[in-house]
Protein backbone atom coordinates (compact mmCIF):
# COMPACT_ATOMS: atom_id res chain seq x y z
CA UNK A 1 0.00 0.00 0.00
CA UNK A 2 1.47 3.57 -0.70
CA UNK A 3 0.10 6.30 1.56
CA UNK A 4 0.25 9.75 -0.33
CA UNK A 5 -0.58 12.71 2.01
CA UNK A 6 -1.12 16.16 1.14
CA UNK A 7 -0.56 19.06 3.45
CA UNK A 8 -2.81 22.67 2.68
CA UNK A 9 -0.68 22.04 -1.23
CA UNK A 10 2.33 20.09 0.65
CA UNK A 11 3.09 17.28 -0.63
CA UNK A 12 4.33 14.26 1.62
CA UNK A 13 5.03 10.97 0.70
CA UNK A 14 5.39 7.93 2.34
CA UNK A 15 5.90 4.48 0.52
CA UNK A 16 4.93 1.46 2.66
CA UNK A 17 4.83 -2.02 1.06
CA UNK A 18 2.25 -4.10 2.56
CA UNK A 19 -0.01 -6.76 0.52
CA UNK A 20 -1.39 -4.54 -2.85
CA UNK A 21 -1.10 -1.72 -4.69
CA UNK A 22 -3.86 0.20 -3.72
CA UNK A 23 -3.72 4.24 -3.29
CA UNK A 24 -5.92 6.17 -0.97
CA UNK A 25 -6.37 9.43 -1.48
CA UNK A 26 -8.42 11.53 1.36
CA UNK A 27 -9.58 14.92 0.21
CA UNK A 28 -11.62 16.18 2.86
CA UNK A 29 -11.35 19.84 1.92
CA UNK A 30 -12.85 22.19 0.22
CA UNK A 31 -14.13 22.21 -3.35
CA UNK A 32 -10.95 24.25 -4.51
CA UNK A 33 -8.48 22.03 -2.92
CA UNK A 34 -10.39 18.95 -4.65
CA UNK A 35 -10.30 20.50 -7.81
CA UNK A 36 -6.56 21.07 -7.71
CA UNK A 37 -5.52 17.68 -6.31
CA UNK A 38 -6.43 16.55 -10.07
CA UNK A 39 -3.11 16.97 -11.43
CA UNK A 40 -1.73 15.46 -8.08
CA UNK A 41 -4.06 12.17 -9.71
CA UNK A 42 -2.30 12.34 -13.14
CA UNK A 43 1.47 12.36 -11.25
CA UNK A 44 0.70 9.13 -8.89
CA UNK A 45 -0.99 7.42 -11.97
CA UNK A 46 2.14 8.24 -14.00
CA UNK A 47 4.45 7.57 -11.21
CA UNK A 48 2.80 4.48 -10.29
CA UNK A 49 0.55 3.34 -13.50
CA UNK A 50 -0.58 -0.11 -12.29
CA UNK A 51 -1.89 0.75 -8.69
CA UNK A 52 -5.65 1.26 -8.31
CA UNK A 53 -6.27 4.72 -7.31
CA UNK A 54 -9.09 5.40 -4.89
CA UNK A 55 -10.48 8.87 -3.80
CA UNK A 56 -12.08 9.52 0.06
CA UNK A 57 -14.37 12.50 -0.30
CA UNK A 58 -16.89 14.22 1.63
CA UNK A 59 -20.53 12.72 -0.07
CA UNK A 60 -21.16 16.19 -1.10
CA UNK A 61 -18.39 17.03 -3.64
CA UNK A 62 -18.78 13.55 -5.03
CA UNK A 63 -20.31 14.86 -8.74
CA UNK A 64 -16.62 16.78 -9.47
CA UNK A 65 -14.84 13.62 -9.17
CA UNK A 66 -17.05 10.61 -10.49
CA UNK A 67 -16.27 10.76 -13.68
CA UNK A 68 -12.38 11.22 -13.27
CA UNK A 69 -10.75 8.53 -15.44
CA UNK A 70 -8.36 8.25 -12.92
CA UNK A 71 -9.87 7.11 -10.11
CA UNK A 72 -11.00 3.48 -9.75
CA UNK A 73 -12.91 4.26 -6.80
CA UNK A 74 -14.67 7.20 -5.30
CA UNK A 75 -15.49 6.19 -1.40
CA UNK A 76 -18.09 9.38 -0.29
CA UNK A 77 -18.46 9.91 3.68
CA UNK A 78 -21.51 11.61 4.60
CA UNK A 79 -20.58 14.24 7.16
CA UNK A 80 -23.91 14.08 8.46
CA UNK A 81 -23.53 10.88 9.45
CA UNK A 82 -21.36 12.16 12.15
CA UNK A 83 -18.34 10.73 14.42
CA UNK A 84 -20.34 6.74 14.33
CA UNK A 85 -20.05 7.29 10.57
CA UNK A 86 -17.03 8.03 10.48
CA UNK A 87 -16.09 5.02 12.84
CA UNK A 88 -18.07 2.99 10.14
CA UNK A 89 -15.76 4.31 7.66
CA UNK A 90 -13.00 3.63 8.81
CA UNK A 91 -14.17 -0.22 9.62
CA UNK A 92 -15.05 -0.23 6.24
CA UNK A 93 -11.20 1.24 5.17
CA UNK A 94 -9.67 -1.46 6.94
CA UNK A 95 -11.80 -3.99 5.82
CA UNK A 96 -10.53 -3.30 2.06
CA UNK A 97 -7.01 -3.41 3.34
CA UNK A 98 -6.16 -0.12 3.72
Amino acid sequence: MRLVFLFHGLQTNYSIKIYSEKILIIRMSSIGDIVLSTSFLQSVKTKFPDSKIDFLIKSEFTDIMRHNPLIDDLIAFKKIEGFKGLIALGKSLRSNNY
